[in-house]
Formats: C-alpha cells, sequence, structure tokens
C-alpha cells in the first residue's frame, strides 16, 4: 500500500558544487552537532579564474519559501573576488538556517561546495562534494529522475529526499518511492514553490519504514528541478550524496562521442556539444560569422539538436529553436526562424524574409507535439537553386515529429556584410511577437553550412 509524503515535517543537511556562468543554486545545511561533538557543516569555495577583480551576488532563500517572491533588491549581498584568487566562505547564511543560495557570478568563477565534518578532536573530514545547481544539469520538466541506493536501518543511518525547484513557477512534482523488488510504498504528487528548497528530512522514517535495505525513488516534476539524496550513517559520521541516474537514453552515440563530428571544419558554424543553455540574465545566444558582401551559395544546410527543457508558462507562445540571419538585422535578411509552441497548440512554426519588403514574412506552421525531457534534431534547408525551404524536427535517433516545406523568396542565397548571425533563445516579448524565454532548455551540435 502507497504511503504518503504530504504534509511530513522537513529538514536538511547538504551540499554542492560546479563551474558556471550565470544563476546557480547551491542548497546550504545549518551548522548540525552530533552527541559526540561532530559538527556537520557547509563549506562553499568560490575561485576567480579572470585577470581582473568580480563581483559575486548571492541571496539566501530559506526552505520552503517561494523565491519568486525574494526581494533580491534589498537582499540580495556582493562580494569581491580578487584575480586568479579563491575564497572560502561558511557566513553567507545565519546559523541554523537552511535552504539555498543564488549565486549570480561570471563564466570564470569557479563555485564548490562540500559537506564536511569537523570533529570533536579537531580534525575535519575531507567531505562530501556535492553538483552545482544550473540549467545545464537540472532534471527538464516531465523527464524522471531516478535516486537509487537509498536506505535505512534502525540503528544509525537515514536518507534525506530534496526536492529543489528552479523554475519561476510553483512545481508539481509526482514521487514514486520503490522498495528493490520493487514494491511500491510511496505514490504522491507533491506541489512545491517556485524558486525553492523542499527537503524531507529521514523520508523513511516519516513514512513508517524503520528499516529498510535499499530502495529507490522515481520522481517527475512538470518543470525544471533537481531531485536528491542524502544518506547519512550517524555512526561513524559519514555522508554520501546521491544525485540522478544517468539512463541509457541520454548517453553516447558511440564511435567516440555523440557530437557533430561530421560538420566540416569550413562550415559557417560548428559548435559541438550542448552551446547554449539559457538562464536568467542570460536567455539569449548570438554566434557571428563574418563574411563580405557578394559571396554567392546555391542552398543554406543547418543541423543541430535540442533538449527541450520544459514549457514556458506562457507554453503557446514563441520558444526559440533557431534564428538565422545575414548582415546586422532580421528585416529582409531571415534566413530561418523556427519556434515551437505547447500545449492547446502544439505546433512548429518558421519564417523567412529575404529581399521581401520589411513587414512580409513567408510564414508555414503545421501539427507537432514536442515532449518537455526529450531530445530532439533538426535539420533545415534553404534551398534558393530549387526554391524550397524545408524543416524537419525528429526524437534524436527516433521517427520524424514533423516536416513542413515552403518556397523561398530568392534564386541564390547572397552574402551581405559584416556577414552572417544565428541566435538561440528569447527573453520574454523581447520583439512584441509573443516570444518567451526557455530556461532550461538545452541547444546542442550546430552544424551550418553554406553550399556553392
Amino acid at each position: 500500500m502507497s504511503k504518503h509524503l504530504t504534509g511530513l515535517a522537513l529538514g536538511l543537511v547538504l551540499t554542492t558544487t560546479a563551474a558556471w556562468g550565470g544563476v546557480v543554486y547551491v542548497p546550504i545545511g545549518a551548522n548540525v552537532t552530533d552527541d559526540q561533538g561532530n559538527t556537520l557543516r557547509t563549506d562553499v569555495r568560490l575561485s576567480n579564474d579572470g585577470n581582473k577583480q568580480l563581483d559575486v551576488s548571492y541571496v539566501f532563500i530559506p526552505a520552503g519559501v517561494d523565491g519568486s517572491s525574494v526581494d533580491r533588491s534589498l537582499l540580495s549581498e556582493t562580494m569581491s573576488i580578487g584575480a586568479r584568487n579563491s575564497v572560502r566562505v561558511r557566513d553567507f547564511f545565519d546559523p541554523d538556517q537552511i535552504g539555498i543560495l543564488e549565486i549570480v557570478a561570471d563564466p570564470e568563477i569557479a563555485i564548490t561546495s562540500r559537506l564536511v565534518t569537523s570533529f570533536a578532536d579537531g580534525g575535519e573530514s575531507l567531505g562530501t562534494e556535492m553538483t552545482v545547481i544550473t540549467a545545464a544539469n537540472a532534471v527538464p520538466g516531465g523527464k524522471t529522475a531516478f535516486l537509487q541506493g537509498l536506505r535505512r536501518d534502525d540503528v544509525s543511518i537515514e536518507t534525506d529526499l530534496f526536492i529543489l525547484n528552479v523554475s519561476d513557477s510553483r512545481n508539481d512534482c509526482a514521487v514514486e518511492i520503490y522498495k528493490f523488488g520493487g514494491l511500491k510504498i510511496v505514490s504522491e504528487t507533491i506541489s512545491v514553490p517556485p524558486i525553492s528548497l523542499t527537503p524531507f528530512k529521514d523520508v523513511f522514517g516519516l513514512i513508517g519504514e524503520s528499516s529498510l535495505g535499499e530502495a529507490r525513488a522515481a520522481i517527475t516534476c512538470t518543470d525544471p528541478a533537481q531531485p536528491f539524496a542524502l544518506i547519512r550513517n550517524l555512526d561513524p559520521a559519514e555522508t554520501v550524496f546521491v544525485q540522478p541516474s544517468g539512463t541509457g537514453s541520454s548517453g553516447f552515440s558511440g564511435g567516440g562521442g555523440g557530437g557533430n563530428g561530421t560538420c566540416p571544419a569550413d562550415a559557417l558554424f560548428n559548435e559541438p556539444g550542448v552551446f547554449h543553455v539559457p538562464v536568467k540574465g542570460g536567455e539569449v545566444l548570438e554566434l557571428k560569422a563574418p563574411m563580405e558582401s557578394g559571396s554567392k551559395f546555391s542552398k543554406i544546410v543547418l543541423d543541430m539538436s535540442f533538449v527541450h527543457g520544459g514549457w514556458n508558462k506562457n507554453s503557446n507562445f514563441l520558444h526559440s529553436i533557431f534564428w538565422l540571419n545575414r548582415a546586422s538585422t532580421w528585416a529582409s535578411n531571415l534566413f530561418g526562424y523556427l519556434n515551437a509552441f505547447g500545449p492547446n497548440k502544439n505546433t512548429v512554426k518558421m519564417q523567412t524574409n529575404v529581399d521581401l519588403t520589411p513587414g512580409d514574412l513567408i510564414v508555414a506552421e503545421s501539427n507537432a507535439k514536442l515532449n518537455p525531457g526529450t531530445e530532439y534534431s533538426v535539420h533545415y534547408e534553404y534551398d534558393a537553386a530549387n526554391r524550397k525551404v524545408t524543416a524537419q524536427v525528429s526524437e534524436k535517433g527516433g521517427p520524424v515529429v514533423v516536416t513542413r516545406q515552403t518556397a523561398t523568396s530568392v534564386n541564390v542565397v547572397r552574402s551581405v556584410a559584416p556577414g552572417w548571425f544565428i541566435v538561440f533563445g528569447h527573453k520574454s516579448n523581447g520583439s512584441g511577437s509573443k516570444e518567451v524565454e526557455t530556461y532550461g532548455w538545452q541547444y546542442k551540435d550546430l552544424c551550418v553550412q553554406l553550399i556553392p
């Protein structure tokens, strides 16, 4: 029979690790001292790999608090880190507070957090390194996170379960917990506040399981989040961090990796691997390829993939896949503008306007249901010689979801100075056309070729 988590008492001890520009979230545990005088605390280290002093801003959000309601202009703090310098900090938060640090930093700032035990005899453990939670490693909405090897006994071992919601809206998370043999012992949907940490201390004890040899949790949230667990042995003092398991679908493609190794060296754009993950303050990435006016080509071929990170709360607005242009403006220079729309609309839309009167567009839109948590491949051709534009979206290594074709407005691709640019991601209503942010999406393996 399933048991419920709703309404259970909250508690926390935890930390994290990473190097990332933009916003990162670092769960924080209060100083906790056991009966033997050993103290468990959070150590945060920041290093500046740049050649100049950089500022880092941060705000502490207590566990269970709606982070979208926190007044950052009032509560945010700033610290400066010298060039090539490192700092070790334990006073980001008041004693006995639990929650998360929201840290905003430049890409040159590396952030590491670790759970360390200071022993009563004066010694200190090496600590348990944790994963700093970023838009790159947060679990996309609709994708299940599996936490394995969870335990409890009636002597000293306990498991704490956590859900960190990195979405700026309330997030519904379906939580299922199974014993090793497959018996389901928890099935519950938990609604967690925006930008918040929801911890369940000694989760198995709270549901009445005093001794559990091994269990696993399967957690699926509607929006991007990061479930994880902490297994604590109270005697001797020992802590194990449990992050979401890898799955077969997230593995390499074979032959040394899953990148775009077939992209030629002279491609207009060649960005293997994950090259953009939108975060607050870094929603949009623009890449440029300088080129003089006058060069002529018959075709543009674009290949890329993206991991759907969940729909914006305005799901029927424009979710960026890519935006390819020449010159320095999109007007009369737009070779490809591909966007997805979410539930209640479920379409993919493309637009071009090459050499048309400003304001005129060639638009094509087709039904396509894209699922959060899924990786998709995109193949796009602007074939001027044959006067057709084709866009195809497929599940990565799987079936085609949609193919759409329309006519070109020109019979040759001409370069116009200063060259070419391509954009990924939108800011909300950035051009007044209902464009929205794609937080948590991953843009990968870009190859754009100009064919003579």
